[in-house]
């Protein structure tokens, strides 16, 4: 749950990254509790406005922001669910 908040915190200072790894702690359960659905997609949604922002910093190489590029795809944020655009990433 302590990265829940600190990821909370984040998303409040509009940190894109934090809206990502929201997204994905609702998507996933059992790390915060049972999924949710419904703050998946806000999250999801949030973090797809943000998508230009994760392709610049993929650009610089960096391992984290690639990763995250790929779960961008992976989700489909902003486009179509791409698994074989994610895969290149991860």
């Amino acid at each position: 749950l302590e990265a829940h908040d600190y990821f909370q915190q984040a998303a409040k200072m509009d940190y894109p990254a934090a809206f990502l790894y929201l997204a994905l702690l609702y998507k996933i359960g059992g790390l915060i509790g049972s999924k949710n659905e419904m703050e998946y997609q806000i999250w999801i949604k949030k973090t797809a406005e943000y998508f230009d922002w994760f392709v610049l910093q993929a650009k610089n190489g960096d391992a984290q922001s690639l990763n995250d590029l790929g779960e961008c795809y992976y989700h489909g944020c902003k486009q179509p669910r791409n698994t074989t655009r994610a895969i290149e990433y991860f």
